[in-house]
């Protein structure tokens, strides 16, 4: 084997259609945690086992999101609603409705819960008080969220083929950028520096994280969508 191969470890397969994307996975010490159609699985890598969680009734619209916290030692799930949910009792811990449509994904940042949904909105929790404030400024189904890194920002994406920079102390957009097509990930540098995006055409973006210009751009050759 080449050195330079990744090597596959281990294989998982699961019941198709279980994960709608890559914001359906989650992991912890333990393995990872995965939703799908109104249903929660966990594999525990140790034991190469999966277990099902007890949330049929409560999750049967769907689920499009997952992201769990080793700060809080939280699950937060997205259908139509955020599920707030104690990984080592299984308990639901609080049901939070601030949007009136799927929620894509899921950030966590200090005591911040940020959310997107297709209903063209993002939703900025507070995790001790649990009061919210809607985000409004997208066009289109909101795909992507997360925190800067380094800064008081939250980044977000759309249909509306745009990438959006929200201040995250006065919920304003402070940078909207034109990106020709969807985004389908948002990727940053272990110090915030860069942000490197991917669209639903394969292109795959570097930008800088000061005034956000372009550093440089690459296709996939397959022009496959970048997720």
């Amino acid at each position: 084997m080449n050195a330079d191969e990744p090597l596959i470890i281990e294989t998982l397969s699961f019941d198709a259609g279980c994960f709608a994307n890559r914001s359906s996975i989650t992991t912890n010490a333990k393995g990872i945690i995965g939703c799908g159609k109104g249903e929660m699985f966990e594999y525990n890598s140790h034991k190469k086992k999966f277990e099902e969680w007890p949330f049929k009734k409560e999750l049967n619209d769907g689920i499009l999101s997952i992201k769990f916290s080793d700060e809080t030692q939280m699950v937060y799930v997205g259908g139509k609603k955020l599920f707030i949910i104690d990984y080592e009792t299984k308990n639901i811990v609080k049901i939070i409705q601030n949007h009136e449509d799927y929620i894509s994904c899921i950030s966590l940042k200090n005591n911040l819960i940020a959310t997107s949904s297709w209903d063209k909105t993002l939703s900025l929790t507070n995790h001790d008080s649990y009061e919210s404030i809607l985000l409004i400024g997208h066009t289109h189904k909101v795909t992507v969220c997360t925190f800067a890194i380094n800064k008081d920002l939250l980044y977000s994406s759309s249909f509306d083929k745009t990438l959006k920079v929200w201040n995250i102390n006065n919920h304003q957009c402070i940078k909207s950028i034109d990106c020709g097509g969807t985004l389908g990930c948002i990727e940053q540098n272990n110090d915030g520096s860069l942000l490197l995006t991917g669209d639903v055409h394969g292109n795959i973006t570097l930008r800088e994280t000061e005034e956000f210009t372009v550093i440089s751009k690459i296709k996939t050759t397959a022009n496959s969508p970048v997720y």
